[in-house]
């Protein structure tokens, strides 16, 4: 079979895969059975692969001169290797070989005779017509970003149906002849079927696919070279695109950061991630297809791609369809983007409007398509762009309806014609006309189409045929019949290596054989299609259609833990669209009101907020409260206990998102409500309480609101019988903070305090991190109580064994005992906070909500989990920066302290980052020689006011109070030394 398959069925071939194989095929055929050989004489298969590729074939006359040179030259047309250059149909080989005929049998042949006069060009296989400005705009962009090794931007606009894509996909064709190495991915995006980061994931699939269908060694080449990349964040992209762990493996969980830095930590990582797909020689195209249904983590994505310098070579493409009466407007959010990009300067963007076909380029179509010989040319174009108002998709679908309805006539004389009256019934409206053509089909196939619209763009026979109840091979032939109407089209034809076409990959499909619809998917031609076929759908019985695929999915995520990595938020947006009718069920409603709620939890892991607010909003419909959560709040103590806790659980989520989402008033008044609903029951919510008070205080650190920080920090230590002045009122003596310890510790040796217990008591565990949590802040305005809270993450240990938290407050031990000479004993200090930082947590858990159990136990208690801030950067930093000049060098400590600081920068632990910067202009008056001390300490000033300016000027107490007045010395030494 090999010698008979075309060029572009080997993989190698710049060309789409489509009917014109065949006539390839036919061609070899020909050749051999009027030759009695093959065109080629490979008989190794990898020698006949090269020689289909790049060989000349030999003319059929050469190998038999008895074959006419007329016929020779048919053979050789259906072989060529570029599609473009073969017959375009069977229709127009059939008309040769007719024509040929009469000339063989009346010996009179036309040496001039041009072959495909009457061939038909396709409209699944047209070029695309009038629109070499756009692509040449795009094209010269993106070879000024190859020259300058930066990146670029393009936006896209059109109305339905104008050739966005198909505009996209010739521009990449014309720059893959000149750097073949080019990688394009594409997203496309669904109004039916929005999912959190929905864009990024057939992007990130299909690289990773990509590296996958590699050898070995290359993959495991690529596996050390993201692990690299990614470090210990790796497990921040896996759990949302499982396929990583492919090539990188199992990937540790990552520890949480407050707020904002969470948020930045996220955004900077995935962007380093999709970076390593781009080089200079390997540039990266990224295609967001209907950016009109982005939602807003896409966007912050894309435009962090473009703000940091990480990112290189890659070009970004973003089409959004537009209204005809406002033909350029953007959405506000994408306006947004635009305008930021805009703003940049070093991004350049084109703005590019792909507009309908004027009629001189419906002209020129038709000429193409039916070789010149077509009568009252200009007659039929001008009433085709009359009808379609020169929208491509409408303006073929109708060629192609007309000449199915043989509207066309092939006379004798050899000249198409066409019939004026069968045109005068035709819409002249792209949506007008789908509906139109939904209406033509069968009950059963409309209703079939309906389901699969709900379903999204692209859907699969076997949930179809759970949900409409109906055998597997009727739904098979149901949609080859749709297929053929062309509304439908199945993926298979959209796939293989050597198809340019751009791969609009579904926004839940890993590439992984596993999946359930590996074999049979299909997609809308158009969206078009989709949206029409969604609005002939009753209102009323979309939501009973949307519950059922959403139970479908959810009893198969629960047999394969694969479907439900892949499909969660497919699910959850089903639910989302029937809660109305999920409401009816009490028990099934409480199942999906938990599983919306850890959606929220997922979605706010990958910065997709609004998405996350809308499923809590969700949640709380289905436990019968209104969906704001000051009102829901309001109603909480007066439902059963396990809901109150479900619903409390649910609020304080909500208030950390309007919080990330600027809304700080509305954020401090639910956490306030949920305070008043705890206060009568401290005892049973502690953590509860606890979680909610170290979210307030960490709002007010990022607001650099230092005063609420320890109004904060006083009322969550009464809650447990602490009162704040009783820690300010203790006062240690310097010279006394020794004796005090060792009186304290009972003559045990500080190495040995490694090995008391881990404590497991909530109450002690509460109250250690609260303390922790301020110690930064108490650093910066309280030295008294900052020495208080370092001596005490010594003493309580001794009392309650360690809770894992009190590593930062042992360093600032540490340097306290420096400032009175006890370099040994802080030396040991430090020893004992690393190795305490290294301790595996504590046997101390708290229930939570399972989505999978049958149904949610009114009285299982459901809580938030108590945050444990991490104190690892600022411990490094305090044991390089305050103990190890001491002990080993100036210079070794400045590295590590260094070293510190970019693991805090990875972290976006931007309180840790300030801390160590301070300390690198403490330490190079020690280290650095006098020409680079003056150079090097404005460079870490300068760094400090960047980072302070992102965490809200936290970094101004210490500009003020250590590093100015630092300079300020240099600046008098530097010149006592320039003058001596």
């Amino acid at each position: 079979i090999l010698p008979f398959m075309s060029p572009e069925q080997m993989g190698s071939v710049t060309k789409h895969v489509d009917h014109r194989t065949d006539l390839y095929s036919i061609g070899a055929i020909f050749f051999e059975m009027l030759t009695r050989t093959s065109p080629l004489q490979e008989k190794d298969p990898m020698k006949l692969v090269y020689a289909i590729l790049a060989l000349d074939f030999p003319t059929a006359t050469s190998v038999n001169p008895t074959v006419p040179t007329i016929i020779s030259n048919i053979i050789s047309k259906l072989l060529a290797k570029d599609p473009e250059d073969r017959y375009q149909s069977a229709f127009g080989l059939r008309m040769d070989l007719i024509m040929v005929q009469r000339q063989l049998e009346t010996n009179q042949i036309d040496h001039d005779f041009k072959l495909g006069s009457c061939d038909i060009i396709s409209t699944s296989g047209l070029r695309l017509w009038g629109r070499d400005t756009e692509t040449s705009s795009m094209a010269a962009l993106f070879e000024n970003m190859i020259e300058s090794s930066s990146k670029a931007a393009v936006v896209i606009t059109g109305t339905a149906g104008t050739g966005k894509s198909t505009t996209v996909q010739a521009f990449y064709e014309q720059i893959k002849l000149k750097y073949p190495q080019t990688v394009l991915v594409a997203s496309k995006l669904d109004q039916i079927r929005q999912i959190p980061f929905g864009c990024f994931r057939p992007i990130v699939n299909e690289l990773i696919l990509r590296v996958l269908a590699n050898p070995s060694p290359v993959v495991k080449f690529w596996g050390f070279k993201l692990k690299e990349i990614l470090g210990k964040n790796g497990g921040l992209l896996t759990p949302i695109f499982p396929l990583l762990e492919q090539i990188v493996g199992i990937q540790a969980s990552v520890k949480p950061l407050p707020f904002i830095e969470n948020q930045q930590r996220f955004l900077r990582v995935f962007t380093k991630f999709v970076a390593a797909f781009a080089e200079k020689d390997r540039p990266l195209i990224m295609f967001f297809d209907d950016m009109q249904w982005a939602d807003q983590a896409c966007l912050q994505q894309i435009s962090e791609f473009v703000r940091t310098s990480e990112a290189q070579n890659v070009y970004i493409v973003m089409s959004h369809r537009t209204e005809a009466t406002t033909s350029t407007l953007l959405s506000p959010d994408v306006q947004t983007l635009v305008t930021e990009i805009e703003d940049c300067k070093t991004v350049p963007i084109a703005r590019i409007h792909v507009a309908d076909l004027g009629l001189s380029d419906v002209i020129f179509m038709l000429d193409q398509m039916f070789g010149h010989i077509l009568k009252n040319t200009a007659s039929l174009a001008s009433i085709l762009h009359a009808k379609t108002h020169g929208n491509p998709l409408f303006l073929n679908r109708l060629v192609d309806s007309i000449r199915t309805q043989k509207f066309f006539k092939f006379d004798a004389s050899g000249s198409w014609h066409w019939d004026y009256s069968q045109l005068e019934n035709v819409s002249d409206d792209v949506m007008s006309q789908a509906r139109s053509d939904i209406l033509k089909l069968s009950p059963g196939n409309r209703e079939l189409l309906s389901l699969a619209a709900c379903i999204g763009q692209s859907f699969s026979t076997d949930l179809l045929a759970s949900i409409s109840q109906r055998d597997s091979a009727e739904i098979s032939s149901c949609l080859n019949m749709l297929q053929k109407v062309g509304l439908i089209q199945s993926q298979s034809d959209k796939t293989g290596k050597s198809d340019l076409r751009i791969q609009f990959y579904d926004q839940t499909s890993s590439g992984d054989e596993r999946d359930f619809a590996e074999n049979s998917t299909y997609s809308f031609l158009h969206d078009v299609f989709q949206q029409a076929v969604y609005e002939h759908v009753q209102v009323e019985k979309r939501p009973s259609i949307h519950m059922d695929i959403g139970k479908i999915l959810l009893g198969l995520a629960e047999k394969d833990p694969h479907v439900y990595r892949m499909r969660c938020f497919e699910i959850a947006n089903h639910f989302v669209k029937a809660l109305d009718v999920i409401k009816l069920d009490s028990t099934f409603k409480l199942k999906v009101a938990a599983f919306l709620y850890w959606m929220a939890k997922k979605a706010k892991s990958t910065v997709a907020y609004s998405d996350a607010i809308s499923y809590c909003q969700s949640s709380l419909s289905l436990l019968d409260l209104p969906t704001d959560p000051l009102q829901a709040l309001s109603l909480l103590p007066k439902i059963p206990r396990g809901l109150f806790k479900f619903g409390s659980a649910i609020c304080a989520d909500y208030a950390e998102l309007l919080y990330l989402l600027k809304d700080t008033q509305t954020a401090y008044s639910v956490y306030h409500l949920l305070l008043k609903n705890f206060q009568d029951e401290t005892d049973i919510f502690q953590v509860e309480i606890t979680n909610i008070y170290l979210q307030m205080i960490l709002m007010a650190i990022h607001r650099t609101d230092y005063d609420a920080v320890f109004d904060f920090y006083k009322s969550a230590l009464a809650v447990f019988g602490f009162e704040l002045a009783s820690l300010d009122g203790i006062h240690i003596e310097d010279e006394h903070l020794y004796s005090q310890l060792v009186e304290e510790i009972a003559g045990r040796k500080i190495e040995s305090l490694i090995n008391l217990p881990l404590c497991n008591d909530v109450r002690e565990r509460c109250i250690s991190t609260l303390h922790a949590t301020i110690a930064f802040v108490a650093y910066l305005r309280r030295s008294q109580l900052i020495k208080v809270l370092a001596f005490q993450s010594l003493i309580r240990p001794l009392q309650h064994g360690w809770t894992g938290t009190e590593v930062y407050l042992l360093n600032c031990l540490s340097a306290e005992l420096i400032r009175t000479g006890r370099l040994r004993d802080s030396f040991e200090i430090v020893q004992l906070a690393s190795q305490v930082e290294n301790l595996p947590a504590p046997n101390f858990q708290f229930e939570e909500v399972d989505w999978q159990m049958p149904c949610l136990d009114p009285h299982r208690c459901v809580s938030t989990q108590l945050i444990f801030i991490s104190h690892a950067s600022r411990g490094r930093i305090a044991s390089h920066g305050l103990s190890e000049p001491w002990h080993r060098s100036m210079s070794c400590a400045l590295e590590g302290v260094t070293k510190a600081i970019q693991i805090a920068r990875e972290d976006r632990d931007v309180q840790s980052e300030v801390l160590g910067l301070v300390t690198c202009c403490l330490l190079r008056p020690f280290t650095d020689t006098i020409p680079d001390l003056y150079f090097n300490l404005n460079k870490d000033l300068a760094t400090v006011q960047e980072v302070g300016s992102v965490s809200h000027d936290l970094a101004d107490t210490v500009v003020q109070s250590i590093v100015r007045p630092m300079r300020e010395k240099t600046e008098m030494y530097n010149q006592r030394c320039w003058v001596s």
